[in-house]
């Protein structure tokens, strides 16, 4: 690896410490609550993304325009592809209702919020479900557990969800989170890419359902902030730790994407308070 990228992930690291430990060295508060959305799209950002919306070449202008030609075009949005291809129309739909307030859009974005939860191949076909995120030892978790915990959050108040639907979602995160933490592949070993996707789709599902999921939720989060974050990422980047230094040790074809998944869940434990002391408002 070249010296630049190894300052590059040296200086990550450095921030990832910084963060980790901002996260950990106070007490766990509570799981978050209160208003969707939880997951990085304050109002701030919103308004944002509503300005870039009228830039032709802008990520949101794409994203919108991406929405209606998956209802133009249904069939090339069909496959799968482990919940990453559901969860790239479902987000992109959904930040465009965000933005736009389209009902069709909203729609759109809901429907893929089924998939996520019930479908595995195709669009509809039924075939996900429970065990759906244990394909190729639980590599399919980074797909359907991210986008569902965020379809959870971002449509949380879309017209066709109701509390059924929510409810149903909450029973595939206990299922998922409760298989993974068991049997998933490396769910204990920071600097693995299967470890990094468990982080943050854990890390999404435990904020979105804050307060929501009862005290399997609350134990969710405990887990999270207290095991996962205070324990095991704190130990790992720390120094002597495995994720201390420049290089990557699956290579760095993982390791862009495993960085962004940490720094990412990271962002969204300190937007939703877990960065403040226990009991700040």
């Amino acid at each position: 690896m070249g010296s630049l990228r190894a300052r590059r992930f040296r200086i990550v690291a450095v921030v990832a410490t910084l963060a980790v430990a901002a996260i950990t060295a106070r007490p766990a508060p509570a799981a978050p609550t209160g208003a969707h959305p939880r997951l990085w799209l304050d109002d701030e950002l919103l308004a944002r993304f509503q300005a870039l919306a009228a830039e032709e070449r802008s990520a949101v202008a794409r994203a919108i325009a991406r929405c209606a030609d998956v209802r133009a075009r249904p069939e090339q949005y069909a496959r799968g592809g482990m919940g990453l291809d559901f969860g790239n129309v479902m987000s992109g739909c959904a930040l465009a209702w965000k933005v736009t307030g389209n009902a069709d859009d909203a729609a759109t974005a809901v429907s893929y919020f089924h998939a996520l939860l019930d479908d595995y191949e195709q669009f509809g076909d039924g075939g996900g479900g429970d065990d759906v995120v244990r394909h190729d030892t639980g590599y399919a978790y980074r797909g359907h557990a991210v986008y569902a915990a965020i379809g959870y959050d971002w449509l949380h108040d879309a017209p066709g969800v109701d509390d059924a639907l929510l409810a149903h979602a909450r029973a595939r995160f206990k299922a998922w989170s409760d298989w993974y933490l068991v049997d998933g592949y490396l769910v204990h070993e920071p600097g693995a890419n299967y470890q990094a996707g468990f982080v943050f789709g854990t890390t999404l599902i435990a904020i979105a359902e804050g307060g929501e999921a009862g005290a399997d939720g609350d134990a969710l989060w405990d887990y999270m902030l207290g095991t996962v974050f205070a324990d095991e990422m704190l130990a790992a980047v720390s120094p002597g730790g495995v994720l201390e230094g420049g290089d990557w040790l699956e290579g760095w074809q993982y390791g862009p994407l495993s960085v962004m998944e940490y720094a990412l869940s990271i962002r969204a434990l300190r937007a939703s308070r877990a960065a403040r002391r226990s009991g700040s408002s």
